[in-house]
């Protein structure tokens, strides 16, 4: 089972307080971190501070309903691309779900829940692959903005070629890269150039920039490569 802080963290909303328990506990099971509000108000502060992997929503809640509080979830600069899956008892909603609400899917309430949580890591599945973001231990490398995290929390912005080399040490971890390779990966249009040195001094930067604690995951031996190590997880990182 993962640490607390690599748990995906999924915020329930619903006004239904036994189903919202009930979800909440199944889902802290399956090994997630879940929070349960039975306000659509209250869980827009929520999104903001809790920043959910994705989110659970009822469709009818007291309050406001689901396409209210999406409208403002989706925009909000911050919060218009959270993953927001309606859970509802009303099928005749599934359609508004959609077009109105913007959700990304709709499931019935009373489901078997073990659909639930495949729908929330089918979503954040193809989230990843549209992004580029790759997870390996404890650290998480995204695309989009060039930030790498460590246990959830951002640590610093790569240059384009530190995110470059470092994506695909991390795809490969424990396993050797040859530098032809990293070649072929960072100056694909230019394969007629020695590029040794130059990722050797790129290598050197980067392990800069991670701290020695992190740095020395990056390894060479040579006539194989450059490798990231990741430590077992039973090991103090």
């Amino acid at each position: 089972m993962s640490s607390t802080n690599n748990k995906k963290k999924i915020l329930i909303i619903d006004d239904d307080r036994v189903w919202g328990r009930v979800l909440s506990e199944f889902l802290k099971l399956n090994s997630y971190s879940a929070i349960y509000t039975t306000q659509g108000a209250t869980a827009l502060d929520a999104v903001k501070t809790y920043r959910p992997d994705c989110i659970l929503l009822d469709f009818h809640l007291k309050d406001m309903e689901a396409d209210a509080v999406c409208e403002k979830i989706r925009s909000d600069p911050n919060t218009k691309s959270s993953p927001i899956i309606i859970v509802s008892a009303d099928p005749n909603e599934e359609i508004t779900s959609y077009q109105k609400c913007m959700a990304d899917n709709f499931i019935l309430k009373g489901t078997n829940l073990n659909l639930i949580t495949a729908a929330i890591e089918s979503l954040l599945r193809r989230l990843r692959l549209d992004e580029a973001i790759i997870e390996q231990g404890d650290l998480r490398l995204e695309s989009k903005t060039h930030l790498l995290y460590r246990n959830s929390k951002p640590l610093f912005h790569l240059s384009t070629e530190q995110f470059r080399l470092f994506f695909l040490l991390l795809q490969n971890a424990n396993t050797f890269v040859s530098e032809a390779e990293i070649s072929r990966h960072l100056y694909p249009h230019d394969q007629d150039t020695e590029f040794s040195d130059a990722i050797k001094m790129l290598v050197y930067r980067l392990r800069v920039k991670l701290g020695p604690q992190l740095g020395r995951r990056i390894k060479n031996k040579r006539n194989l490569g450059w490798i990231y190590v990741q430590p077992n997880n039973r090991r103090k990182k």
